[in-house]
């Protein structure tokens, strides 16, 4: 378990360097929507977008971006499939609470209830920058 601890915090480190997105506003659609998550006594809301129909496909933006990221490719993707955009806590319009649960498994720990309370299955993920490091963690 340690090794593969040290290899999700190596891999997100060095995809950290990748990302050069900017904020900005999101697309139009029928959101937004927001999912709370997390212990009970420190729940975290977190913002994702979802369009489309079909097999889900579940978006994991990178370091310092957003749901924003995806705005050119989520359109064309949800023409035949049910894509899922979502700002990781303390991104975005996600909650940034003042604690220190920000790595790749907070951040995946997160994600994994929200694909449970979507009922998401045969489910993609596709992560860029920090958030490849997230998908990672589900391998």
């Amino acid at each position: 378990m340690r090794k593969l601890n040290a290899a999700c915090g190596l891999a997100a480190l060095a995809l950290l360097g990748l990302v050069a997105c900017a904020p900005g506003a999101h697309s139009a659609g029928d959101g937004p929507w927001f999912a709370r998550l997390g212990p009970p006594d420190a729940p975290v809301k977190l913002f994702y977008e979802e369009e489309g129909s079909g097999p889900p496909v579940l978006l994991i933006h990178g370091f310092g971006a957003s749901t924003y990221t995806w705005r050119g490719i989520a359109p064309e993707l949800a023409q035949d499939h049910r894509v899922i955009a979502v700002d990781l806590k303390g991104f975005g319009q996600s909650d940034k609470p003042f604690d220190t649960r920000y790595s790749v498994f907070d951040q995946a720990e997160l994600l994994a209830q929200l694909i449970v309370d979507r009922d998401l299955h045969d489910l993609t993920l596709v992560g860029h920058s920090f958030g490849g490091g997230v998908a990672w963690c589900f391998r």
